[in-house]
């Protein structure tokens, strides 16, 4: 059997069976595509620069770099502390022009949060999330291409893709066999 087959069945069984791939736990995040209605594949992106990072204290500060043809944004908050939080994103520095402000809930749901209008000119932007009180949470940051691309993009955990998200099922099977004689069947 060749591994053409030994995908296509993996594949087929996984359909059916409707299960999630073992293997994506271990795989970074892959860029998407999209298919045009013909032959033609046109891939589309979205990039993490800030990954579910963990906010305490009274204030939390990061940065990141907008690069040509990334301008739209995506911040998603999940406020598990007992207080709303407010979050800024400024460009260039702290003080700089606000492009974002909002307050989040303590409600230890992720809210998500898009640009408005255009996309953002390149450059260094920053996040600066506060409260009054103690904070307790997680804050992820994703730039895209096209802002429908961004908000069609989760930022799901395996555990949050494998059993509630069914319908992103089905998962591609890769195997990699590791018996050379399980080659030559």
């Amino acid at each position: 059997m060749n591994l053409k087959k030994i995908v296509l069945t993996t594949f087929m069984a996984g359909t059916i069976l409707g299960l999630p791939s073992v293997f994506a736990v271990f795989l970074a995040p892959v860029k998407s595509v999209e298919s045009s209605g013909s032959d033609v594949i046109v891939p589309y992106s979205t990039d993490p620069v800030i990954i579910n990072e963990s906010i305490s204290n009274t204030t939390y500060v990061n940065n990141f770099t907008i690069n040509p043809g990334w301008g739209y944004v995506k911040v998603t908050i999940k406020n598990t502390g007992p207080n709303p939080i407010t979050f800024t994103v400024n460009q260039s520095s702290q003080t700089g022009p606000q492009k974002m402000f909002y307050t989040v809930p303590a409600d230890k749901i992720p809210h998500s949060y898009y640009t408005q209008g255009a996309p953002w000119s390149t450059g260094m932007f920053f996040i600066t999330i506060s409260s009054g009180q103690k904070m307790s949470g997680t804050v992820g940051v994703r730039l895209g291409t096209n802002l429908d691309d961004l908000k069609n993009t989760g930022n799901e955990d395996w555990l949050t893709i494998s059993t509630k998200k069914k319908d992103m099922m089905p998962y591609t099977f890769i195997v990699e066999l590791k018996d050379k004689s399980m080659k030559k069947v």
